[in-house]
């Protein structure tokens, strides 16, 4: 079945809002995760939460001989077209794994360099006929064993979405810096909603599980957390300020899943330069809650 992208870009054409055509230019598709509850899962589908399924070579994840908590795992095969879709490998499994109770907090939030492989994507290529669901390895800690963190698991199906830059991403440093010709940043978010939306009021934001697209925050832009946390906050002085907002702008959303009940997200992202090379050990990730 042919998917079909939502023109939120075409209604903000033909709208009579301002710079109409930058804010189309930075719609970007993704892919809308929603799960679907069976009692028999099969092997190998795209899914969140429960046991992965894994090769029979391949080792669980660990940090620091801690076994790190599955996420999720998406059969890329699954994935419909669409304009982005060649930003991720063509086939195989990609892997989602998170330190719960591996650091110094019981999940951790991605703050320091020093957490480097807490959180963890792995891509393997392989079919899905030699993969086998695998049970936590002992040193999996107890939290991680014993709490549910995930609401619904089940295997993932998707619908296609179009995403826009939230109020505080780092591309209105470029292209707002001074937010006068814009109007506030947050009333044309609300806006660009509306309209792409086809609704007079601006709708309450959507909640889902997401891969790819730009990120829906909870609390700030999650390229700029991301780069704070590695790389400190933006200096004051130029060019250095332009430059760190720049790298800012270069975190890539791989894959969003809310977590605890819907009251938090979870955001593993990657540097465009490093999603095209599919450089998934450099990974990054952040975790925000309301």
């Amino acid at each position: 079945m042919t998917m079909l992208l939502p023109d939120h870009a075409g209604a903000l054409l033909a709208s009579n809002l301002h710079n109409r055509e930058v804010l189309a230019q930075l719609a970007r598709p993704a892919y809308a995760v929603h799960i679907r509850q069976d009692d028999m899962v099969p092997t190998g589908c795209s899914r969140v939460g429960g046991l992965p399924d894994l090769p029979a070579d391949m080792a669980w994840p660990e940090w620091q001989e801690q076994a790190l908590k599955f996420i999720a795992q998406i059969n890329l095969t699954e994935l419909p077209p669409m304009p982005d879709r060649h930003l991720l490998p063509s086939q195989g499994m990609l892997y989602f794994f998170y330190g719960i109770d591996c650091g110094d907090e019981p999940h951790p939030y991605g703050t320091s360099p020093e957490e480097r492989g807490l959180a963890q994507v792995i891509h393997v290529d392989v079919p899905v006929e030699p993969l086998a669901s695998r049970s936590e390895p002992d040193n999996m800690p107890w939290l991680a064993a014993e709490e549910r963190h995930i609401d619904l698991e089940g295997c993932m199906q998707f619908s296609l979405e179009s995403t826009f830059p939230d109020a505080e991403h780092p591309v209105w440093q470029r292209l707002a810096p001074d937010r006068t010709s814009w109007g506030t940043i947050w009333d044309y978010t609300r806006e660009v909603i509306a309209i792409a939306s086809g609704k007079v009021e601006p709708p309450l934001p959507r909640r889902w599980h997401q891969i790819l697209g730009h990120p829906r925050p909870m609390q700030s832009a999650v390229g700029y957390d991301v780069e704070s946390n590695l790389t400190g906050e933006p200096p004051g002085e130029e060019p250095a300020r332009s430059n760190w907002y720049r790298r800012a702008e270069e975190w890539e959303l791989l894959f969003q899943i809310l977590d605890m009940g819907g009251d938090c997200s979870l955001y593993y992202v990657i540097r465009r330069n490093d999603l095209l090379a599919q450089k998934f050990e450099r990974a990054w990730w952040a975790r925000q809650c309301t």
